[in-house]
């Protein structure tokens, strides 16, 4: 081993070391996206970690069905490595659960720096994924003619691959000169260019590299400190792409998910004995009982039962166990060695327990123990007192079912509670170097076999899922599903125009408890269903069990913002000014909680009230509503839990369901914006008004600031309400006003400004010729009139006193009259012409 023998210049040191700290900005991933096919259903997130959702679920679903409960094998899932520079400083990253911190973060790593690319962390803070069935279209639009002429699916032109000239156009940023996502290059010139047909595949470069469904992203460890390990970066870049199958005749490749990781030294030093390390945490339905083994000569880690009895119910809370004859999950290493493996136990204190420091990880990685022991055949692998204890690589090697060899089932190790870590050696990773790890996650069951018998299944076929890889996935006789190509069903767009968005909650809720034919394939997954025959509802029963309900809805929130062909982007509400939809601050009377003052602070609170009417301005006649809330990220971060007492934001039913009818309402959040629907589900409509819920933002502490107060806006956008006929309410928003302030600048001793929307007198109202507005002593920037279908009809510019609106030939009915004032209010007001 090759450690503190080489000497660095003190010069070269420390610009890398600076460089580093540098980068120490970046937060959290919080990116996740599933892949699925008919048997499984696995979340990915960006961070290092996967196989979980961040919170303390498993989402490792195999064999996933559709509407039955979730049964998982693993729990978790992570990335870990470890080098020494020439200086012999240890350099490492690991990522487990978050619960002590992040060592990788989102994005691309700058070649020449080592640094994340500017914004690259929150750029490219997603998941891509793209779809066979979408990759097909592509291909048969080119081979019909040549030429792509026909729409094409938005997730190829999101895809990051080299040189997309529509990437910037989709995805808001733009994609930095390197080779990042893989892709067929169809005329060889070294650029994505989907509509010349060039398509993703998960081999770069390979035509038939098509799976059901691939993932990539791209996530680094030198985006900010290791908050997990406390190591020091490696400045490494990793790019991963998953990917799974869809063989209706072959259940082993059906139930084996393929990752592979690229991992980039962007470090201008060498990482020497360099280590990478798949880190599981194996929870095989119930997870009271699990045994692991490793099969050295096969590259493989596993788990498997230790009884044929795999408790359903589970004694943990929320998990569902696979009863009798359970399967056995395994990681197999396809394209290098398993230089060792090695467990550690769910334990602070003992000395097999986890890592509590950064050398112990890199012991595990080294097939040790957390301090150092090593392991050693026989009992649990921990025998430091034995000085004829034989040393070896690799945790419990032989098959359970050999009653003289060592495995956890004859050495009758019950309640460990382990998590495993397979490890690849490399005696150097050079500067600029790429090293790719294939692996394969697969799942092993005969239901007429116990839970031993499955582990020699598990010996049989593992060589199966290696040949797959080594004859590069060429599938003779793979019975791959076609899918529809006319008038197609995507299941949560119940309007057919190619996104599940809340405008189809809203067609849902029009047709609740209606009820259609039973689609060939039931279910949630976003792929063109064949209608069935008649396709009376085919759209708005989202998952095809032949009723509109509100496991419809849970299909569109599962596909929300997916889409298709059919899309073209159109706004499908409205963004007029009007004051139907407005915010009204809310300030707690207990100076303790947030939100006290009209200034707010940095990293204090604003709170807002969200209001549909009033109950001097009832909306008539309402079935549902739908509207996007949209605020400036870079001032705010909405905060979906309570602080200091106070409920977080929370958006419900509102007043829709005063009379005690049945409502769905949701709320999605994303970065900058909030998306909110609710309907009835009676086909009966409401009149009223009042709060439909409450908003809790914090100024972020890096918000943008000056010497004065700054002011910023949150709006409404995209709305729209319907009566239960199906018809369009015309309804107007209008945006508010926070100012906040960095007090070093602006002091708390300055007393409390307080904005205001000015008193406006309009009349008379209602009026046959005209209509005047009295701004009293105030300045407007200008005022607004609109019609019912909120046309512009009259604008006036840097107004004050009063200003009159003749009617002339407009027609008889309501109009708004919109105010922007000087002082950044706005107000909105109805007036009628008789």
């Amino acid at each position: 081993m090759i450690k503190g023998q080489f000497i660095i210049t003190t010069t070269l040191l420390l610009i890398f070391g600076y460089k580093s700290m540098q980068a120490q900005h970046c937060t959290e991933s919080m990116a996740q996206e599933y892949i699925e096919n008919t048997d499984m259903k696995i979340m990915f997130r960006n961070g290092g970690d996967m196989f979980w959702d961040g919170n303390s679920s498993a989402q490792y679903s195999v064999p996933h069905v559709y509407g039955q409960p979730q049964t998982n094998t693993i729990f978790a899932g992570g990335v870990w490595m470890g080098a020494y520079d020439d200086g012999g400083n240890l350099r490492l990253a690991a990522q487990t659960y978050r619960s002590s911190g992040n060592d990788y973060w989102a994005g691309p790593l700058d070649p020449t720096t080592g640094l994340p690319i500017t914004n690259s962390c929150t750029n490219f803070d997603q998941i891509w994924k793209v779809k066979r069935w979408a990759i097909e279209q592509h291909i048969a639009d080119i081979n019909d003619n040549g030429v792509v002429d026909g729409p094409t699916d938005l997730s190829l032109l999101k895809w990051p691959g080299r040189g997309n000239p529509h990437f910037a156009a989709q995805m808001g940023f733009n994609l930095p000169d390197q080779d990042l996502a893989p892709f067929y290059d169809a005329n060889g010139d070294g650029v994505y260019t989907p509509l010349h047909g060039d398509y993703p595949v998960f081999e770069h470069g390979n035509p038939n590299a098509i799976a059901e469904e691939i993932l990539w992203s791209v996530f680094n460890d030198n985006g900010n400190l290791h908050t997990q390990t406390n190591g020091m970066n490696l400045m490494v870049e990793v790019q991963q792409t998953a990917y799974v199958f869809n063989c209706g005749n072959d259940p082993l490749l059906d139930k084996t998910l393929f990752v592979k990781h690229k991992v980039i030294n962007k470090n201008a030093l060498v990482l020497r004995d360099y280590y990478y390390g798949i880190w599981t945490d194996f929870d095989l339905g119930c997870s009271v009982d699990d045994y692991v083994g490793t099969i050295p000569a096969k590259n493989t880690i596993y788990a498997y039962n230790a009884d044929n009895n795999d408790d359903n119910p589970c004694g943990v809370a929320g998990t569902t166990g696979y009863g009798s004859n359970p399967p056995v999950q395994a990681v197999t290493i396809l394209n290098h060695s398993l230089e060792h493996s090695i467990y550690h136990t769910n334990s602070n204190s003992s000395p097999t327990g986890d890592p509590q420091a950064t050398l112990s990880y890199y012991y595990l990685l080294e097939g040790k123990f957390p301090n150092g022991t090593p392991l050693t055949t026989g009992g649990d692998g921990y025998d430091p007192a034995n000085p004829n204890a034989v040393v070896t690589n690799h945790i419990f090697p032989d098959n359970p079912n050999d009653p003289s060899g060592w495995s956890m089932a004859t050495a009758g190790l019950a309640g460990l509670d382990q998590r495993v870590l397979g490890s690849i050696y490399k005696d150097s990773l050079m500067p600029g170097e790429s090293f790719m790890v294939d692996l394969a996650y697969s799942y092993h069951h005969d239901p007429d076999s116990n839970h031993l018998q499955n582990v020699n299944l598990l010996y049989q076929q593992v060589d199966l899922v290696q040949q797959y890889y080594d004859n590069n996935f060429v599938l003779t006789g793979c019975a791959t599903p076609t899918y529809c190509t006319a008038n197609c069903v995507y299941p949560g767009d119940a309007n057919n125009n190619g996104i599940a968005n809340d405008f189809d909650i809203l067609e849902m809720g029009l047709n609740y408890n209606n009820t259609a034919s039973t689609r060939t394939i039931v279910g949630d997954r976003w792929m063109p269903h064949t209608p069935p025959t008649p396709a009376t509802n085919a759209y708005v029963d989202a998952n095809g069990d032949a009723t509109v309900d509100l496991l419809d809805m849970a299909t569109n929130t599962t596909n929300f913002n997916s889409t298709h062909a059919l899309y073209t982007g159109a706004a499908e509400g409205a963004n007029t000014i009007g004051t139907d939809l407005f915010f009204e601050r809310y300030y707690p009377t207990t100076p303790i909680l947030p939100g006290t003052d009209t200034i707010v602070d940095l990293n204090r609170y604003a709170i807002l009230d969200v209001y549909f009417g009033e109950a001097l301005q009832q909306i008539n006649n309402v079935l549902g509503v739908t509207y996007r809330i949209d605020y400036d990220e870079t001032v705010f971060d909405l905060q979906t839990t309570g602080t200091f007492g106070t409920l977080g934001t929370i958006l419900n039913n509102g007043w829709l369901d005063d009379d005690g009818a049945a409502v769905y309402s949701r709320a999605l959040y994303e970065t900058g914006k909030v998306h909110y629907v609710a309907t009835r589900l009676d086909q009966t409509n409401y009149t009223g008004g009042g709060t439909m819920g409450r908003l809790l933002l914090r100024v972020k502490p890096t918000a943008p600031i000056s010497a004065n107060v700054m002011s910023t806006q949150i709006c409404f956008e995209d709305f729209k309400a319907i009566r239960a006929d199906g018809s369009t309410i015309s309804i107007g928003g209008q945006c508010g006003t926070i100012l906040y302030r960095d007090t070093n600048f602006v002091s708390n001793s300055v007393q409390r400004v307080t904005a205001y929307t000015p008193a406006v007198e309009i009349y008379p109202n209602p009026s046959t010729h005209y209509i005047n507005v009295d701004l009293g002593g105030e300045q407007a920037k200008n005022i607004q009139l609109f019609n019912v279908l909120g046309e512009l009809v009259e604008q006036v510019e840097n107004v004050s006193g009063v200003t009159q609106f003749a009617k002339n030939n407009l027609a008889k009915g309501m109009y708004t009259i919109a105010i922007q004032f000087e002082n950044g209010m706005r107000s909105s007001h109805k007036v009628i012409f008789n």
